[in-house]
């Protein structure tokens, strides 16, 4: 029988920015058939994503052969750069957390990639708006939209959309090549932060489309139940080796039985609020000045010591909710109280404000890790604006450079951002990048050695990992560094955007146990916005659901559950495990 896949004792080495060689794959031999979906499940690390990279063509390996539909691809970099070209020319790749997307319109973003069908480039100019071929075109991508969900949002700004809405477009761009000669689909972790529903949709239209052009599909996920429901086989990576290939059938279940016991999340009596937000609404526009979302909040109390979980559905506004309460997403109407010995409002530009922000961390969603930078240095940098005096020596610094205090608060918000904001904020204020550095200078390492080892340890993260750059990371070792980042100051109170979105079950759990161990220990307020309702099972006390007002079109809560019962019950509709394997 002749393959479609055909891979011979692949190996792949990567030698780190440190000198130290690592194995990723190590002698891999696999067979997958023509318009087979093929799973690839294993723990963060295991060789899911260089895998899939090697089978489009942009990965060199070290030893054995690669053979997709009649095209070689040889070890050491030997493969013909044709052949490479023709790879590429009938496959498609969607990356884990790849938000590689046009500063343009949901729509046009498909439009463009119709445009390689015709054209060959993206960068051609679309179509003349009155033309055929624009409603043509127009038709076809607001199918793909309608496929992940997206049809509802085809004229919004692809820079506003939440996390999990920009992984579905891009999955709507790489399904745009379909029926244009795409023989190979490569999915890696394309769904993890969309909510069950959307992700049964787009399930549904990946098997019809993939059925009925015989596409085959290599898809890679940490949550069994999307490859339960999808594939024909699975293969099980362990530390860059298949440890095993199985059928689909009840691979959720076993998967399930490994999981270590959930630590008993401690009650809290004494309910002190911690935080509160008064008379909230907060509105984004279009380039048109066209009111596309608002979240409205009345009032909401958030108490001392709990850990508060979000639930919605995706693009609801749970991150700008978050962000609200960090302080970094600039409010005109509405009032965000930080509650000590008095009321403090966040967001007047203060050094009171200064010094009650740095007691809040937000780990973002996009998870913010400079791809050149080295774990060492982005710990460190993180720690010189969260550090215990960071706050105090700014100021000092700033009164001797003859700077307002207005200005260093301004900076401090600024360096709480995400990277790909701060250069456009910055150059909207006109203010030098330098200057956050000026006024936050890095500390030394010695300083939070003692912190920063047990951190590590307790997340299942070798040592020697503080000496590579984070393009050496895997996604899961990602997701923990950014968490790790996040505590090393011991923030009073902790944000959390889609903590889970790229974590299998079982670094799943030991992560909900350190958090229940954190606010045990700590007392520590964390709030949680999740698709993975199953991971706030055993680790919140209170559940807040966001639901959206479609005839004024705004975002709003729709009740905060505290009881146990009905916290379960919430869970059980929005939980994964309720996923249709039928994908319908």
């Amino acid at each position: 029988m002749e393959y479609f896949i055909e891979i011979s004792n692949l190996t792949k080495k990567y030698k780190l920015s440190n000198g130290k060689i690592i194995t990723a794959l190590k002698n891999i031999n696999l067979k997958i058939a023509k318009g087979e979906f093929f799973g690839l499940f294993g723990k963060s690390g295991a060789g899911k994503t260089t895998l899939v990279r090697i089978l489009r063509g942009v990965e060199n390996f070290n030893e054995g052969t690669v053979r997709i539909n009649g095209i070689n691809l040889f070890s050491g970099g030997k493969t013909n750069k044709l052949d490479v070209h023709k790879l590429k020319t009938i496959s498609s790749i969607h990356l884990q957390r790849n938000f590689g997307l046009w500063a343009d319109s949901v729509l046009h973003n498909v439009m463009r990639r119709l445009n390689v069908i015709t054209y060959g480039s993206e960068l051609v100019d679309l179509p003349d708006l009155e033309s055929d071929e624009y409603n043509k075109m127009k038709k076809k991508a607001l199918y793909l939209l309608k496929i992940v969900g997206l049809d509802q949002k085809a004229e919004w700004f692809s820079g506003i959309l939440s996390g999990g809405e920009k992984q579905r477009l891009v999955l709507a761009r790489q399904l745009a090549l379909v029926g244009h000669n795409l023989q190979l689909l490569l999915l890696d972790e394309p769904l993890t932060m969309s909510d069950t529903e959307l992700k049964n949709i787009s399930i549904k239209y990946i098997k019809k489309i993939a059925k009925e052009n015989e596409i085959t599909v290599i898809i890679t996920s940490h949550i069994p139940i999307i490859l339960e429901s999808i594939c024909d086989r699975i293969a099980i990576l362990e530390h860059g080796i298949i440890k095993d290939i199985v059928k689909p059938e009840g691979f959720s279940n076993k998967i399930s039985q490994v999981l270590i016991p959930s630590i008993k999340l401690p009650s809290f009596s004494k309910k002190k609020v911690i935080m509160s937000i008064e008379d909230l609404d907060h509105t984004y526009y279009s380039p048109k000045i066209k009111k596309i979302f608002s979240l409205k909040i009345p009032k909401l109390e958030i108490f001392k010591g709990e850990i508060l979980g979000i639930l919605g559905r995706s693009g609801i506004g749970k991150t700008v909710l978050l962000r609200i309460l960090a302080g970094v997403e600039m409010i005109k109407h509405g009032k965000i109280f930080y509650h000590s010995d008095k009321l403090v409002n966040i967001y007047n530009l203060s050094q009171i404000a200064m010094k009650v922000r740095n007691k809040i961390n937000l780990m973002h969603q996009e998870l913010d890790l400079e791809y050149y930078a080295n774990v060492k240095d982005l710990i460190l940098s993180k720690m010189g604006l969260k550090g215990e005096t960071a706050i105090h020596n700014a100021i000092k610094k700033a009164k001797k450079l003859g700077i307002k205090e207005n200005i260093v608060d301004i900076m401090s918000r600024l360096g709480d951002l995400p990277l790909y904001e701060v250069n456009a904020k910055l150059e909207k204020l006109g203010l030098d990048h330098r200057l956050i550095r000026d006024l936050f200078p890095i500390p030394s390492f010695e300083a939070y050695e003692k912190i920063i080892t047990p951190l590590f340890n307790e997340f299942e993260l070798e040592i020697d990992i503080l000496e590579r750059r984070t393009k050496e990371l895997s996604w899961g070792e990602k997701v923990r560094i950014a968490l790790i980042l996040q505590l090393l100051s011991k923030p009073e109170i902790l944000l959390l955007d889609e903590p889970f979105g790229d974590l299998e079950p079982i670094i799943t759990r030991k992560i909900t146990n350190f958090l229940v161990k954190i606010n045990s220990d700590f007392n520590t307020t964390i709030i949680i916005a999740t698709h993975n309702a199953e991971a706030l099972k055993n680790c919140t006390h209170r559940i807040l659901l966001l639901k959206h007002n479609k005839d004024e079109n705004y975002t709003t809560i729709d009740k905060i559950i505290n009881s146990k019962t009905e916290i379960e019950k919430i869970i059980r509709e929005f939980s994964l495990n309720y996923l249709d394997m039928n994908g319908s």
